[in-house]
C-alpha cells in the first residue's frame, strides 16, 4: 500500500476507528515518535504529549512526509535533551512554545552497581576495549555510521577492541 500512496490513507482511517477504543482518559501520552504519534493524535482527550526520544532531522530523512500538524493536536511536546528540543524546533518552529525536554529518567546507582557485578560469559583482557552500541535497528539510530569509526578507530592505532550491537527491529 505504501508504494501506491495509499498507505497513510488507510493508517488514518484504521487509527481513527481504533482510537475510539480509547477515549475518556484526562491525558494520553505518544510514548514514541511516528505511528505511536499520528495514533494518539485521533484519541479524543483533552491533553496530549508527545515524546521524542530521536534526533528529529535524521528522523526526517526516514519519514520524509511533514508531521507538524499531527504535533499541532498536541498540548505539549516532551524532547529527551536540548539537542534533541533544539533539532525539533528547528524543523517546527511554530511549535516552540509546546516543545520542552526532560531527560529520560535512568536510575544512575543501579546502572553503577550493575556495572560493578560479575558476569559469568564475560571474557576480555585487561587492555581490550569494548563498545556496546544497545537500541532499535533501524536507520534512524544511525547504526550504518560504525564501519567508519571503526574505519578511524584502526587507523588511529586501536588494536584490540570487540564491538557488540544489542537490537532489535525490521
Amino acid at each position: 500500500l505504501g508504494k501506491l500512496g495509499k498507505r497513510s490513507q488507510l493508517e488514518n482511517k484504521l487509527f481513527r476507528k481504533a482510537s475510539k477504543s480509547y477515549s475518556g482518559y484526562h491525558v494520553v501520552v505518544a510514548y514514541q515518535e511516528g505511528p505511536c504519534t499520528r495514533f494518539v493524535q485521533y484519541i479524543d482527550s483533552p491533553y496530549r504529549i508527545a515524546w521524542i526520544h530521536c534526533d528529529y532531522s535524521e528522523y526526517r530523512k526516514v519519514y520524509l512526509r511533514s508531521e507538524e500538524g499531527i504535533y499541532e493536536k498536541y498540548q505539549r511536546i516532551v524532547c529527551v535533551s536540548n539537542f534533541t528540543l533544539k533539532n525539533f524546533q528547528s524543523i517546527y518552529p511554530r511549535l516552540k512554545e509546546r516543545s520542552m525536554y526532560i531527560y529520560n529518567l535512568l536510575d544512575k546507582d543501579f546502572i553503577r552497581q550493575s556495572a560493578l557485578e560479575n558476569v559469568a560469559d564475560f571474557q576480555r583482557l585487561d587492555d581490550d576495549v569494548w563498545i556496546l552500541s544497545i537500541g532499535r535497528l533501524h536507520p534512524v539510530k544511525q547504526f550504518h555510521l560504525i564501519p567508519g569509526i571503526i574505519s578511524k578507530m584502526l587507523s588511529n592505532g586501536t588494536q584490540k577492541f570487540k564491538w557488540s550491537l544489542i537490537g532489535s527491529g525490521d
